[in-house]
């Protein structure tokens, strides 16, 4: 397949040698031009490709993450399925593309049944053009190249040239050759015709696909042939900081490309949006497998889509399970922006240049930069070139830019995005969206000025901070920015023992008299949560330490207290918030060790929940309740334990 136009030879972005796998810089080379005229496949029907899997004779690479050096591996003549239909040995090429487009786009080919070696070392080639040729005349024999000429251009037909051949090198060493993990373009020093067909270098997207570090295992292998051939599809550019979320992602993290996200399936056409633009409750299924989104529209080139991430795909490769909300700009071209509204927010970082370390630092909701999209590029070394410096070890305190447990929003980590929260919705259309349940969400919108998105619970408090002041510790944070917040609620643990509610206080910071700080026995955690008008509470914020010692005060004389101050009495609070839809929190205290059993019955007396049946200490507990699959209507919760029964009332409303 050839393009007919000329193209201006820019490389995409910079060449980073980048501190993810030693020895490989991971990069796409793809070309690209400003009049790309993608695409260069047809999106639907079935494209055949044939694949090469080979290795220098002088290769010096001994990792084997499935791939053993000087041998074909055992997952390669399954890389790509022969034909339509039938099963797949493993969730191959032909997978990905079948999956991704719900069969519209199929992926079949075959693959030579070898491993080819090069007739010299590597330092003997002068361009993998070179050897790309060199690789392909000695397969020549056993291929009929006439069979892999279907296209002409991006439709069915055929124009004398080989449509799509995948070279897969084991490795190369160094940047002469071949400085990038893949491109989307087939190389070779001249032109080459056997079987009638011709097979022509290629300096922009056309000919197949010739990529490195094979022996960095299959599915490796496989991501980067898929986000190749993505290339012909979209174009020669990246979306960026999509890192694990999309096929076509680029920096901070490279080859970090895997199941599809919305806006890619949308574009080639293999799903469509469901616009939501009213009050409500939505069930949302796994984005991945049934292909349902949704997209609050903001202008004709800019909108927010919702998919529900449950990893039911073997290549949704999400860092976390939940709801993930993008926000998209330039929507209607490639690429466009794509912001990933991580749930733990936007924040401030800082990069020392003299550690090479990155901190985060406090949080900034209507900022620029989260975990998955903060770098900084810094030449360390003095080469000239520029390192890609982003949120993974060792320069950060995890592999965040990959994607983490603490991006996608749920009901207990992060569970509203709204014009007050972080990350912030800062679009000229208020509104707010709440996980409600584990595939439930919940919009609100304001249409009318009234402050209606801030309808559903409040957002999480931020930057919960605990500090000495000589004797106790002093706890701050932001004040929520909801104009109906009425209090918070202050959590406070010791040690690995139990939660338990401290205190209820109207402003935003708080001084724990009960904790002396100046002898530190023990490690205090505390967590604060929002309350509006309304009874809505919102979650914990993240959790803040410090190192003290608890005391009371009898006699006049200082001694250590328990974490948890045993009961008096046998206590079964008001679920909060009450009512509720679909989750609440049941609190109660029991004076005395014993069997308890905490259980949910409907108006009828029916059981439709157990949330404790054990044996617990003296103390004072919390648990949650989620009735997302209940109806509406009243409910009892009842307490049992050391002979005694309490219940109460409580309301659910959908």
């Amino acid at each position: 397949m050839k393009a007919k136009l000329f193209f201006v030879l820019i490389f995409l972005g910079v060449l980073f040698s980048v501190k993810v796998k030693a020895g490989v810089a991971d990069t796409c080379g793809t070309v690209y031009s400003s009049s790309d005229t993608a695409p260069y496949l047809p999106t639907s029907g079935t494209i055949k490709v044939y694949v090469i899997f080979a290795q220098f004779r002088d290769d010096p690479n001994t990792d084997n993450n499935g791939w053993t050096k000087d041998s074909y591996p055992d997952w390669a003549n399954t890389f790509v399925n022969s034909s339509t239909g039938g099963t797949y040995a493993w969730n191959n090429l032909s997978h990905y593309f079948n999956q991704m487009s719900n069969g519209a786009y199929q992926v079949v080919g075959d693959v030579y049944d070898g491993l080819v070696v090069t007739d010299y070392d590597q330092s003997h080639y002068s361009s993998i053009g070179e050897v790309n040729r060199e690789i392909i005349m000695e397969v020549a024999s056993s291929v009929n190249f006439s069979e892999y000429d279907n296209l002409n251009g991006n439709v069915a037909g055929t124009d004398g040239k080989v449509d799509f051949i995948y070279i897969i090198y084991r490795n190369i060493t160094g940047q002469t050759l071949m400085s990038y993990t893949g491109v989307a373009r087939l190389n070779v020093s001249s032109t080459i015709t056997d079987d009638g067909k011709q097979i022509v270098n290629n300096s922009y997207i056309g000919g197949g696909v010739q990529q490195r570090g094979g022996y960095n295992g299959r599915d490796y292998t496989l991501y980067v042939a898929a986000h190749e051939m993505g290339h012909y599809l979209f174009g020669g550019y990246h979306i960026l900081g999509v890192s694990n979320l999309a096929l076509m992602t680029g920096g901070p993290a490279w080859n970090a490309s895997r199941g599809m996200c919305a806006w890619e399936r949308q574009k080639l056409g293999w799903l469509s949006y469901t616009d939501k633009s009213t009050d409500g409750s939505v069930t949302m299924t796994d984005y991945m497998t049934t292909r349902q989104v949704l997209r609050v529209p903001i202008n004709s080139s800019e909108y927010f889509l919702v998919e529900n991430r449950k990893k039911e795909s073997p290549h949704d490769y999400a860092g976390d399970t939940g709801f993930y909300f993008y926000k998209v700009t330039g929507a209607s071209s490639y690429p466009p922006s794509v912001d990933v509204l991580c749930a733990d927010g936007n924040w401030n970082f800082n990069f020392n240049s003299s550690t090479l370390i990155i901190t985060r630092l406090t949080p900034n909701p209507t900022g620029t930069y989260d975990e998955l999209n903060r770098q900084y590029l810094y030449d360390s070394d003095g080469d000239g070139i520029q390192e890609n410096y982003c949120c993974y070890t060792p320069v950060y305190s995890e592999n965040a830019a990959w994607g983490d447990a603490e991006d996608a929003f749920d009901q207990t980590f992060n569970n509203v995005f709204s014009p007050a929260s972080n990350p912030r919705n800062t679009s000229s259309l208020q509104f707010s969206i709440e996980v409600t349940g584990t595939d439930q969400i919940t919009f609100y919108f304001d249409g009318d000025g009234s402050g209606d998105e801030y309808a559903g619970s409040p957002s999480k408090p931020q930057n919960l901070q605990v500090a000495s002041n000589g004797t106790y510790p002093v706890l701050t944070w932001n004040a929520n920015s909801e104009s109906d917040i009425s209090s918070y609620q202050i959590m406070r643990k010791k040690d690995s023992g139990s939660w338990a509610l401290i205190a209820t206080v109207t402003t935003n910071s708080y001084t724990d008299t009960q904790v002396i700080t100046t002898v530190q026995n023990n490690v205090f955690y505390y967590k604060v949560c929002a309350k509006d008008n309304q009874n809505y509470y919102s979650v914990f914020s993240d959790v803040a330490s410090i190192s003290g010692y608890k005391i009371y005060k009898t006699n006049e004389l200082y001694e250590e207290e328990e974490q948890n101050q045993v009961p008096e009495a046998l206590l079964l609070s008001q679920n909060n918030p009450n009512p509720f839809n679909p989750t609440t929190r049941i609190s109660f205290s029991i004076p005395s060790n014993g069997h308890v059993s905490l259980k949910v019955y409907d108006i009828l007396g029916r059981e439709v929940a157990v949330l404790a049946n054990k044996v617990l200490e003296a103390g004072q507990y919390e648990y949650n309740f989620n009735g997302e699959n209940l109806a509406s209507g009243t409910y009892i919760y009842c307490l049992r334990t050391n002979n005694k029964t309490i219940t109460k009332k409580m309301l659910m409303i959908k």
